[in-house]
C-alpha cells in the first residue's frame, strides 16, 4: 500500500542527470558494448553541441564532467550507467540527448520535465530502462514527437519496481493541462506503452503514470497484450460534451439532478471515484452523494453552466479497480459536465424520414475555468504580500484591525483558516486567526483577510519535490515518526535533503526522506530545490558586530585596513517579532551579528566568471594552479600581479569555489588572493 501511495505522489518530475553509477548487468544487454556509434561521423574530440544550458550541466554533472565541454568521447567511453533524477526548472530544448544513443550501457533512470512545444526527437532510439517526461500540450505533439517515444528501447530495469511516466506540467497549484493527452493519443502511442511492457512484464511492481492529461476511457490498456500492470492517472482534466438535461420548471436548489458518470474504466464499464462535488453557492466542495455511478448533485442554481466533481486526494487517494488480467487502474480528475438548462419537450410522433447532409463535427466547447476552492478549515496559510485583518468580509478601510508587511519567507505572518465568506460583490474572504506567537500584541486575534492566491499561500507543500533545502535561520529536525516525535538529527539551514515521498497528518505534511526518517513540509522551515547561504563573507571597510539580530549593542568595531573575515553560522533577519517593520538581512558570526548589506560585506569567494573574464593575482607570496578543481594534483606557482583568463566560476554551495582557468587548470576564488581586472 505505502508503495502505491508514494507512486501517486509522483505527479511532478523534472529533469536531472545524475552521475555514472556501478554498471548493472541486468540492466545491459549481452552486446550492450558493442556500441552501434550512431554518430559516428563525429571525432571522439568533437564536443556535444546542447541546445539548454540547464540540460547541459545536468549531463556533466552525470558523467562526473566539470570545466569542459562534453565530448563524444566522454560519452563512447562512459562504461557505467546514467542515472536521471529530478529539478524543478524546465527545458527549453532537448537537443544534446541524441549523443547519449552511443553511451555503451544506456541509460538506466531517465526524467525528463521540457516547457511546452519542445521538440522530443532527440530521444529518438535511446535506450533506457525507467522513463519519465514531464511536459503540458502533449496532444500537440507531430508526428516526430510520437516516433521518438515509439522508438525509445526499453530494457529491463535493474530492480523489481519500475514506473514509465507520461504526465502534465506539476505545479503547486495543479493548474489544468489544458492540451493534455486525450485517448485516441493512446493509439498513436501504442508502440511506447507495448515496448515498456514487454521489458517490464516479468518484475514484480510495474506500473504506468498518465497523470495530469485529459483522459477519460482507459480501456486501451486492456485491449492488447498489457497484463499485470498498474495505471496511475490522477489529476485528469476531464471536460465532457454530452450535457446533463436540467428542466428549469419546478426547478428548485434542492432538486436533486443524476448525473452518470462518463468515466470508463479498463473494461469500458462507468465508474467514478470522485468524492467531492464544487458548490458555486459557496466557493467549497461539499461531498457528494452517488446511486452506484450515478452523481447525485443538489444545490444547483440556474446560472450554473458545469456540474464539477472530483476526487480531492487531500482527502484520501482514489481507490483502486483491479481486473481479471491482473491489471489495475486508480484514477481521479476534476469532471467537468455541461449542463442543458432546456424544458423537456412534448414527445410528438415521429415523422418520415428524409435524407440530411453529414452534419459539420461540432468542436469542443470552451474549456471551463478551473473553481476557486476555499481552502479546508483547519488549513495554515501565510501571506506573501503585505495584507490586512478586516472586522467584516466587505473590506472597508476603517475596519482595519491589523497590518501585516510583506516579510521574508522565514518570518511571513501565518494564519489558520476557521471559514469563509464573501465580500458584497462576490469576492471570496478567508476568516483566520492569527497565530503568530512572536506578535504578542496580535496573537490570536481573528477577522477576514483576501483569498486571492497571489497574497495567501498554504504554509505546508503539497505535492513532492526530489529535493528541499532548510532554509530556517535555526534549521529544522528530523523525526522517526510522521507525527514529529522522537527526534533522530539537527538540520543546519542550508542543508540539502532527498525527498522519497510526501506523506499526510492531519492537515498538514511531513517529506519522508531516504533514511526513512521526516521533516517538515512547512515553506518557513524547507523550500524545494537548492538555496546558497554564504559561509564565509569579507568586510569592505569598516564593520560593527553586535550582540543581536536587530544590532544592539555594540560588541566590536573592525578598522578597514584589517579586511575583516567571518565565517557565517546562519543568516537571518532582523524585526522578526515585528508585523510593521519588515526587516533586513544579519550574518550571525562568532560573537554576535553583522549586518548583511552588500554595500558592508560581500562574499569571500567570487560566485561569476568575472565581466573582463579575467583577474589579478594579489597575494603576497603569490598562488597556485592545481590539476583538479579541489586543488589537488601537480601544482605550479603563480606569482603576484600576473593576469589570468578565466573559463567559469566552480560554485561550491557557498563555501569554497574554484577559478577555472582558460588552460583547464584551478585556482581559488578566494578575493584575498585573487581581484577581478
Amino acid at each position: 500500500m505505502m508503495k502505491q501511495l508514494f507512486k501517486i505522489g509522483l505527479v511532478a518530475a523534472s529533469l536531472i542527470v545524475g552521475g555514472c553509477i556501478a554498471q548493472n548487468p541486468a540492466f545491459v544487454r549481452a552486446d550492450a558494448n558493442a556500441s552501434s556509434q550512431v554518430n559516428a561521423d563525429k571525432p571522439d574530440t568533437d564536443e556535444v553541441s546542447f541546445g539548454d544550458p540547464t540540460l547541459e550541466k545536468a549531463v556533466a554533472d552525470a558523467m562526473g564532467i566539470s570545466g569542459r565541454k562534453i565530448t563524444y568521447g566522454d560519452i563512447r567511453q562512459c562504461k557505467k550507467n546514467l542515472y536521471i533524477f529530478k529539478t524543478t526548472k524546465a527545458v527549453s530544448s532537448l537537443k544534446g540527448l541524441e549523443s547519449l544513443q552511443d553511451l555503451p550501457n544506456g541509460i538506466a533512470d531517465i526524467g525528463l520535465k521540457a516547457s511546452a512545444g519542445v521538440s522530443l526527437s532527440p530521444l529518438k532510439n535511446l535506450k533506457v530502462s525507467s522513463f519519465s517526461l514531464e511536459q503540458n500540450g502533449m496532444h500537440d505533439m507531430d508526428n516526430s514527437d510520437y516516433d521518438a517515444l515509439n522508438s525509445l528501447n526499453f530494457v529491463r530495469p535493474e530492480s523489481n519496481d519500475n514506473q514509465i511516466s507520461l504526465f502534465g506540467e506539476d505545479r503547486e497549484n495543479h493548474e489544468p493541462n489544458y492540451k493534455g493527452l486525450v485517448n485516441d493519443d493512446l493509439i498513436k502511442l501504442a508502440p511506447f506503452f507495448n515496448h515498456a511492457y514487454e521489458a517490464n512484464k516479468t518484475i514484480n511492481n510495474f506500473d504506468f503514470n498518465l497523470s495530469q492529461q485529459r483522459l477519460t476511457d482507459f480501456s486501451f490498456f486492456n485491449s492488447g497484450q498489457i497484463k499485470n500492470t498498474e495505471l496511475i492517472a490522477v489529476d485528469e482534466y476531464q471536460v465532457f460534451t454530452d450535457k446533463i438535461q436540467i428542466d428549469p420548471e419546478g426547478f428548485t436548489e434542492n432538486t436533486e439532478v443524476k448525473v452518470p458518470t462518463q468515466v470508463k474504466g479498463m473494461n469500458g464499464e462507468p465508474i467514478q471515484t470522485s468524492t467531492d462535488i464544487w458548490n458555486a453557492r459557496t466557493s467549497q466542495w461539499d461531498a457528494i452523494k452517488k446511486q452506484g455511478t450515478t452523481t447525485l448533485a443538489t444545490g444547483l442554481v440556474s446560472t450554473d453552466k458545469w456540474i464539477i466533481v472530483a476526487n480531492r486526494l487531500s482527502q484520501g487517494y482514489p481507490e483502486t479497480i483491479k481486473y481479471a488480467n491482473g491489471n489495475s487502474l486508480r484514477v481521479a480528475g476534476t469532471q467537468y459536465y455541461p449542463i442543458s438548462w432546456e424544458k423537456t419537450p412534448t414527445p410528438q410522433p415521429e415523422p418520415e424520414p428524409t435524407p440530411t447532409p453529414t452534419p459539420t463535427p461540432k468542436p469542443d466547447p470552451d474549456l471551463p475555468p478551473k473553481p476557486e476552492p476555499g481552502l479546508k478549515k483547519g488549513t495554515v496559510v501565510y501571506a506573501l504580500k503585505k495584507v490586512y485583518l478586516y472586522q467584516h468580509p466587505t473590506f472597508k478601510k476603517g475596519e482595519r484591525t491589523v497590518g501585516y508587511v510583506r516579510k521574508q519567507r522565514v518570518n511571513r505572518p501565518m494564519f489558520v483558516v476557521t471559514g469563509y465568506a464573501r465580500s458584497k460583490a462576490g469576492l471570496l474572504r478567508y476568516q483566520v486567526r492569527d497565530v503568530n506567537h512572536q506578535y504578542r500584541h496580535t496573537d490570536g486575534r481573528t477577522g477576514y483577510i483576501t483569498a486571492k492566491s497571489s497574497y495567501v499561500r498554504p504554509v505546508y507543500y503539497q505535492t513532492k519535490h526530489q529535493t528541499v533545502t532548510v532554509i530556517n535561520p535555526q534549521g529544522a529536525n528530523l523525526y522517526k515518526n510522521k507525527n514529529l516525535t522522537q527526534r533522530t538529527r539537527h538540520l543546519r539551514q542550508g542543508q540539502l535533503l532527498k525527498v522519497k515521498r510526501i506523506v499526510k497528518h492531519r492537515l498538514t505534511t511531513r517529506y519522508q526522506l531516504s533514511n526513512g526518517n521526516y521533516v517538515t513540509a512547512n515553506r518557513k522551515l524547507v523550500k524545494l530545490g537548492t538555496v546558497t547561504y554564504p559561509k564565509y563573507v569579507m568586510a569592505k571597510g569598516a564593520l560593527n558586530r553586535y550582540q543581536t539580530v536587530n544590532l544592539d549593542k555594540k560588541n566590536r568595531h573592525y578598522q578597514r585596513k584589517q579586511r575583516a573575515i567571518f565565517k557565517v553560522s546562519y543568516t537571518d533577519y532582523s524585526r522578526n517579532t515585528s508585523n510593521r517593520l519588515t526587516g533586513v538581512k544579519r550574518y550571525k558570526v562568532a560573537g554576535g551579528y553583522i549586518s548583511g548589506n552588500p554595500r558592508l560585506v560581500t562574499n569571500l569567494y567570487y560566485q561569476g566568471r568575472p565581466h573582463s573574464r579575467q583577474v589579478r593575482v594579489i597575494a603576497r607570496s603569490g598562488i597556485r594552479g592545481y590539476q583538479h578543481q579541489n586543488l589537488t594534483g601537480r601544482s605550479y606557482k603563480i606569482s603576484k600581479g600576473k593576469v589570468l583568463k578565466i573559463r567559469r566560476i566552480i560554485v561550491r554551495n557557498g563555501l569554497v569555489n574554484r577559478c577555472q582557468l582558460t588552460n583547464g587548470h584551478y585556482i581559488t576564488a578566494n578575493k584575498t588572493f585573487v581581484k577581478t581586472k
